[in-house]
Formats: structure tokens, C-alpha cells, sequence
């Protein structure tokens, strides 16, 4: 998204721009393949991406002040980090079934968040009671994967499977096999030193 965008209102391109569109005051490129910013001054409580729509830029609905849900459609398939960061009045996201890359920090610092819905048919994501979760609990028992992330811990009493972030891993654990995301995040001179101290 764009820097600074928490206190627009609206974003008009001019249909002559070679580059970007909009559509009803949001920021997208010419074709509307991706949604650039949703403006964070922005009146209403929901939004419909168009069906166009295939990825979210970096913080594309960071610090929005009214919106209160959101719905992916099935042809989202990427969002590219901070996609909601610091949106204030958020509670429900929906998504759809193409979502398949996204990261911890695209849900964080959501502090009025409720639910997180993901559709059956998502090859790589899942919802119980809206909680979001890797598509393991489909061939795991719930009662067995712990979630603990900055924002939520669950540990069933007989968990056995730990998914978390890298910050809020336990280290107490004696562990058969730890899988790590994003280990290039080694090399980040501000967080790299989790990672590290993790390994």
C-alpha cells in the first residue's frame, strides 16, 4: 500500500493513467489484478474486492479507522505482509479458497479482531471457531495442534503438534523435527537474532 495512507479518504486515478486505476476510491494497477491501498479514512464498515483481484500489495488495508469485515474472493491467492496491520475496528476477515501465501504479520496488531473464516475448499488454510490455523488439523485431531502465536495460545491439554511463530516457539519442548518459514528472516538485522536464538 502506500505509506501514509491512514488518513486518506479516497484515491481518484484518472482513467487515462497508463498504471493505476480505482475503483470507488481504492487504489489498484491498471488491470486490477492487485489491490493496492484501501484508504484508512475510508467511510463504511465492509468492502468487496472485485473477482479481478489476485493479490494484496504490503499493507494494502493497513490502518483502516472503519472497516469491520472483510471477505476474500476465491481468486486472492497472495497477500504480500501487513495486508490489515493496525486496523482499529476490524473483527471479521473472510477467506476465500485461493488464498496460499500470506504471513503471521498480514493478522497482526488487530486489536478488536474475532474471527478469522476460511473456506472447506482451501488447500492450505482452516478456521475452527474462528481461529485460524495451517491446514493440519485437517489430518490431525485438533485436540493435538497448539497455536501460539503474539495474538492467540491454544495448547490442548494432549497437544502434540506445535505450529507457531518463530518469537513465541517454546523452547522447553524436546522436539523430533522443527520446520521453520521464512528462514531467510536469519539475515534481518533487527529480528534475525529469534530466529537464530531459536536454531
Amino acid at each position: 500500500g502506500i505509506q501514509g495512507s491512514g488518513s486518506l479518504v479516497s484515491i481518484n486515478v484518472a482513467e487515462s493513467n497508463p498504471n493505476y486505476s480505482s475503483v470507488d476510491g481504492v487504489l489498484f494497477n491498471k488491470s486490477q489484478t492487485e489491490l493496492i491501498t484501501y484508504p484508512g479514512r475510508k467511510v463504511g464498515t465492509s468492502h468487496t474486492i472485485p473477482s479481478s483481484v489476485t493479490s494484496i500489495r504490503s499493507y494494502g488495508f493497513a490502518n483502516s479507522s472503519y472497516l469491520t469485515s472483510i471477505s476474500l474472493p476465491n481468486t486472492v491467492t497472495v497477500l504480500n505482509g501487513g495486508t490489515f496491520l493496525n486496523s482499529q475496528a476490524l473483527t471479521t476477515i473472510n477467506i476465500g479458497s485461493g488464498l496460499t501465501y500470506w504471513s503471521q504479520e498480514d493478522f497482526a496488531s488487530l486489536p478488536t479482531l474475532k474471527a478469522i473464516n476460511v473456506d472447506a475448499e482451501n488447500p492450505t488454510l482452516a478456521s475452527i471457531d474462528g481461529v485460524l490455523y495451517d491446514k493440519v488439523i485437517q489430518k490431525i485431531d485438533p485436540k493435538k495442534v497448539a497455536l501460539i502465536t503474539g495474538e492467540e495460545k491454544i495448547i490442548p491439554s494432549d497437544a502434540k503438534y506445535f505450529l507457531c511463530t518463530v518469537e513465541s516457539m517454546p523452547i522447553d519442548k524436546n522436539l523430533d523435527f522443527v520446520g521453520i518459514d521464512e528462514i531467510q528472516m536469519c539475515f534481518d538485522h533487527e529480528r534475525g537474532h529469534i530466529f537464530t536464538d531459536r536454531l
